[in-house]
């Protein structure tokens, strides 16, 4: 099945900036405006004070994301307003919620929320990746597509890594916590030709016991162990060409959520008669063994909401990876600035939906695919600065690398199947803040445009 979406969008917007302090202000109120005038952003794909953004943002620096325990673009919920991480099928391979959009949870639906990595979009099975050695992280609320290559209803999220210096450098730090969690990561830069040539390495290793004990015998659930590795290359042959190559790696070998038992709704049919047992009320009568809803319920509920019972294997084994260059020309009146970007994403889980040594819902799977993509942008200003544009042209395609395939069992019935998929996208965007100081100091005149074509086709059918 295949589907073709056109898209476009033009959007006007005004913003206005104080003309004038006022005096009441106080001091300390000053000194914070002044804390905020220091925070840069590249909501606009441009690095400038947050003050002057005409969109909600949050933003992040490593110091930030350290003191609020941020781990992985996942804990972003804890800190963000306005932003939900919930579980699709698990807290592992979850989907970024904002003003209430999403990734649908089945279909071939677009993304709502994208998550970028040094301005790469990352595929949505891949989007929770660790925070370690990270320049900013930001969360962009609302519609993002006219200065973005990925189209989203809902917003983006940004992780920025430190780019390579010319300064030799780097750092060690080790954390251990609660259930023998220990963090260590590190991080070297080296200037190997002076204003030329730079390099820089990063690595984190995390484990943490899981806190939700398997009675069945296997691993125990919502542990962590994970392991990732990251280099960098920043080459400025002359004054007018930079070019960052970066490589990262994630893998993650884990139990996964837990998932238990809290209540059956046997779904019950309301008749002229009176109510009818539904389609599910056979689990609370049935017979067989070890299929007694109403035991396994009492069983959940005296051993707690931190234990489960599994008749299934749990496990989220992920491995994520990509490679980005970033190629930027800086001309007189203009600047070029193209974004590659190749990320694999692989992810097979098994999961027990319910809990219990019934066979009720159990759902395992593997999900691969590569993803390329590229992003051309010219950007600059007019008429004394008066002007400032940016316009690019984005592609996307993204295929898997081997079959895609699931299995289930849902209330006794197993069910195999493959899934093939191919998702191509490319945009036209571009986007102008106009200074009308004339008319009141600070106003601003944003005009966006954007123009996209989506190619997806879906197909899905039992393993032969």
């Amino acid at each position: 099945m295949t589907h073709s979406k056109h898209i476009l969008c033009a959007t006007t917007l005004l913003a206005t900036a104080l003309a004038t302090p006022l005096p009441a202000v106080a001091q300390e109120d000053a000194a914070f405006l002044d804390d905020l005038e220091t925070i840069l952003v590249k909501a606009r794909r441009r690095e400038e004070s947050i003050l002057t953004v005409p969109i909600s943002v949050s933003s992040f620096d490593a110091n930030m994301l350290q003191q609020r325990s941020v781990i992985t673009t996942q804990d972003l919920t804890f800190v963000t307003p306005g932003l939900v991480v919930a579980p699709a099928l698990s807290r592992d391979v979850p989907a970024f919620v904002i003003r209430g959009q999403q990734r649908q949870a089945d279909g071939t639906g677009s993304p709502a929320v994208v998550t970028y990595f040094a301005d790469v979009p990352l595929n949505t099975q891949g989007s929770i990746l660790p925070t370690f050695d990270v320049q900013s992280m930001q969360v962009l609320k609302g519609p993002q597509g006219t200065l973005f290559g990925r189209n989203t209803t809902g917003g983006a999220v940004l992780l920025y890594p430190n780019a390579p210096t010319y300064e030799l450098g780097g750092y060690g730090r080790i954390s251990y916590g609660r259930y023998d969690e220990v963090i260590a990561e590190t991080a070297i830069n080296v200037p190997v030709i002076n204003e030329k040539l730079a390099v820089r390495v990063a690595g984190q290793r995390a484990r943490r016991d899981g806190y939700t004990e398997n009675l069945a015998g296997g691993d125990d659930p919502d542990d962590r162990d994970t392991w990732s590795f990251r280099g960098s290359v920043l080459w400025q042959p002359n004054e007018t060409i930079t070019n960052t190559l970066i490589g990262d790696y994630y893998e993650a070998n884990e139990a996964g959520t837990s998932t238990v038992l809290n209540s059956l709704y046997p779904n019950d049919v309301i008749t002229d008669g009176g109510v009818a047992r539904g389609p599910l009320a056979f689990l609370l009568d049935s017979d067989i063994p070890g299929l007694d809803v109403d035991l396994n319920l009492a069983a959940q509920q005296e051993n707690g909401i931190r234990t489960v019972n599994p008749d299934f294997e749990l496990r989220s084994n992920r491995v994520l990876w990509g490679i980005t260059n970033t190629t930027e020309v800086e001309l007189d009146a203009i600047t070029l600035k193209n974004i590659f970007g190749y990320r694999s994403t692989f992810v097979d889980s098994s999961r027990d939906f319910d809990g219990t040594p019934a066979p009720i819902n159990n759902q395992a799977g593997v999900f691969a695919s590569n993803q390329i993509t590229n992003e051309f942008q010219v950007f600059g200003d007019l008429f004394d600065e008066r002007v400032t544009y940016i316009a690019g042209a984005f592609y996307l395609k993204e295929t898997p690398d081997q079959p895609n395939n699931g299995s289930s069992v849902i209330f006794f019935g197993p069910n195999e199947a493959e899934l093939y998929f191919e998702n191509k996208s490319t945009a036209l965007f571009a986007e102008a803040s106009v200074k009308l100081d004339e008319i009141k100091k600070g106003l601003k005149l944003n005009i966006g445009f954007r123009y996209t074509w989506d190619d997806i086709t879906r197909c899905n059918g039992p393993i032969s």
